[in-house]
């Protein structure tokens, strides 16, 4: 028991014995916290309705934090430093279930944005969007409009958080790193630019670990920056780089003309490998392996450390061992879900491979290209230019619900108990799961049993007449 490092604050003076009416040791808060810390979700939440002093302890972030992060994966996570993590549980346990509930029709508030959203990114309590035409906008969970800041002179092609603001990468050749301007006292969530990268060519993509900032664009350029300075590191080919991944001090990026290189920031070394025949679209980091998809149809396997090619797919036809799978088109969106490799191609087919099951499965529904996909405890969330969502279950690997939008789908995130699309009709979509629409609400409230009209005394004189 004194190994267990709690919260300080969770340090409090329990119920006395007169409240409670027995001397218990679930009275002393550590002694509660610990055995509580044995319960599954639903045990844990039963225990909140004994009383009010265990309401308190059962909805602590000590208890939800690990839950939530065993149950949902990274790609369907709130911001890591949310405020709470008992209700971003809720929020992410409620999505699912009205996910897979054909009869649950969610709410859909589109919002005008007047350009197109060319990314979204999520934040503790708001979420960011970065347009067309180069505005950067602050909207709170419901969607209503916080802030609109003028941040670039062209299109913010990526945002990343940052623990105290936001970064973001745009094609007027700069990446800018935002924080809140404490000076502003009119606006809490005014932005203040205070610091500047100037690219050579077109910003990309940008990724962040914690305050350092890595940007990649076009002509080859690597940076790095924090809030003290910037370094650039020199490649050997002045390719355009399209994807950026950062694993463990290493800096992954991937080229139009399919060079995979791996840069190790401790030395300083650089690695490069022409690894596809076209653009590199999705990169992912399995165990010691690096996974590549790429418009040229194929998906490739690496070693992390060497980059020589990996035979990790298993053939049960011809009970062979390979290092590529190919497919009839091109690969567009690459997800990593535990032993399962995810990717969403152009035809808007679904291919999977189960390392478990050696197996490989083709999730076919959607008629256009994939343009997202999000992967939540056991299913999958993928979006579409077709204008639908549809979520899969990936233990049986079928269909189990649709939901349909009047715009193609270009782009998504989950948060905050919704899910907020970027539209090609320069509208912003947010799907609402704690709200049904206001018809099915009305229809779902009780109605009150018909009671018969109480006579007045003139109507029962008129009847006696009348006889």
């Amino acid at each position: 028991m004194e190994n267990i490092d709690f919260n300080p604050r969770l340090h409090f003076e329990g119920p006395s014995n007169e409240e409670t009416g027995f001397e218990s040791p679930l009275a002393i808060p550590e002694i509660a916290l610990y055995i509580f810390s044995f319960l599954d979700p639903k045990s844990l939440a039963k225990v909140q309705l004994t009383c009010r002093y265990w309401k308190m302890l059962g909805s602590d972030d000590i208890l939800w934090r690990p839950l939530f992060f065993d149950i949902f994966p990274k790609s369907f996570r709130e911001y890591p430093n949310s405020p709470s993590y008992y209700k971003s549980f809720k929020n992410m346990l409620f999505i699912c279930q009205g996910l897979e509930n054909k009869e649950f029709e969610p709410r859909v508030k589109t919002i005008e944005c007047g350009s197109t959203i060319k990314v979204i990114q999520k934040s503790r309590d708001v979420f960011y969007t970065g347009s067309e035409e180069g505005t950067l906008k602050i909207w709170d969970p419901e969607g209503s409009l916080l802030n609109t800041i003028s941040a670039h002179g062209r299109t913010i092609t990526s945002l990343c958080p940052l623990p105290n603001g936001i970064a973001s990468g745009s094609n007027d050749f700069t990446v800018r790193l935002w924080k809140k301007d404490e000076d502003e006292s009119q606006n809490a969530f005014s932005l203040k630019c205070h610091k500047v990268i100037q690219h050579k060519n077109l910003v990309t993509s940008i990724k962040s670990q914690g305050e350092t900032v890595f940007s990649i664009g076009w002509g080859g350029a690597v940076v790095e920056t924090d809030n003290s300075e910037s370094k650039e590191y020199p490649c050997e080919e002045k390719d355009s780089l399209r994807t950026l991944v950062y694993h463990e001090n290493k800096i992954i990026t991937g080229s139009w003309s399919g060079t995979l290189q791996v840069i190790d920031r401790r030395t300083e070394e650089i690695q490069t490998v022409k690894a596809h025949q076209s653009l590199i679209s999705g990169i992912q980091v399995y165990d010691n392996f690096i996974i590549t998809c790429s418009w040229d149809r194929t998906l490739l396997v690496w070693d992390l450390e060497t980059l020589e090619r990996r035979y990790i797919f298993w053939d049960l036809e011809k009970s062979d061992i390979r290092s590529k799978l190919s497919f009839k088109s091109k690969a567009k969106v690459l997800l990593l879900r535990g032993h399962q490799i995810i990717c969403g191609l152009e035809s808007g087919d679904i291919f999977l491979y189960d390392f478990n099951e050696k197996k490989k499965y083709v999730l076919k529904g959607h008629k256009q290209t994939i343009t997202a996909l999000q992967s939540y405890e056991n299913g999958l969330i993928s979006s579409s230019f077709d204008g639908t969502f549809r979520i899969w279950n990936l233990d049986t690997k079928l269909e189990i619900n649709k939901i349909e939008l009047d715009s193609p789908i270009l782009y998504f995130e989950i948060g905050y108990g919704n899910i907020i699309a970027s539209c090609k009709d320069k509208g912003l979509k947010i799907i609402e799961f704690n709200k049904r629409k206001r018809k099915d609400a009305d229809e779902l409230k009780p109605k009150r049993p018909h009671k018969k009209p109480r006579l007045k005394a003139n109507d029962v004189n008129e009847t006696f007449k009348r006889d």
